[in-house]
């Protein structure tokens, strides 16, 4: 069954390889990363400390720009 092999297959066949993963850094504003999620139809973002670096500190999400958007703005 395909079934199957859905269940044996690695991650690494579906994910995003470097270097055509976008980061973003952690003093990145919440406008600039809400542009490059939208501008690149992703629902997350990686965070990394410096432009370049690939350690991954964080992640910033569609859901957590809203969420922060909703409690500083909605009385």
């Amino acid at each position: 069954f395909p079934y199957t092999t859905l269940f044996r297959s690695p991650a690494s066949i579906v994910m995003t390889r470097m270097p055509n993963v976008i980061t973003v850094t952690a003093d990145t504003s919440i406008i600039a990363a809400s542009k490059l999620l939208l501008k690149h139809n992703v629902d997350s973002l990686p965070v990394v400390q410096n432009a370049g670096d690939t350690h991954v500190i964080g992640k910033i999400t569609k859901n957590r720009i809203f969420k922060y958007l909703i409690e500083t703005l909605v009385p």
